[in-house]
């Protein structure tokens, strides 16, 4: 059985261990965020002409996938993920956009036109 299962701390009355668990959310949301941010500046520097929908949901699979492995190797547990490597993750998905936007001026996209606000796609 992976070590963050068997080292689960039992299920409190009050819940805490449920709302320790919960860390992961945010975790999976930044792995996949960054991951996102990382594939359009890869496509940016080599110059792919495809939309932003080609990189959605291979980060959010993907994201998803780092931190269910993580959780079910043998040196990852729940209680390793904290507040620190969250911030890092953060740091590291902001950054990658800051230099996202540095190289988007002389190397425009497609995905550039779909994601600007004066694009508004008709409901209905």
């Amino acid at each position: 059985m992976p070590r963050s299962i068997a080292n689960a701390p039992p299920f409190w009355p009050g819940g805490e261990f449920m709302l320790h668990a919960l860390i992961v959310v945010p975790y999976y949301f930044f792995t996949s965020l960054t991951l996102l941010t990382l594939f359009v500046l890869v496509a940016r520097v080599l110059g792919l002409k495809v939309s932003i929908n080609v990189f959605v949901y291979p980060a959010i699979v993907l994201g998803a996938l780092a931190v269910a492995l993580f959780l079910m190797s043998e040196g990852g547990s729940l209680h390793d993920l904290k507040g620190g490597p969250m911030v890092g993750l953060m740091l590291l998905s902001m950054a990658l956009g800051a230099i996202d936007f540095l190289v988007a001026r002389s190397r425009p996209l497609p995905l550039d036109k779909e994601l600007r606000d004066d694009n508004p796609h008709p409901v209905g």
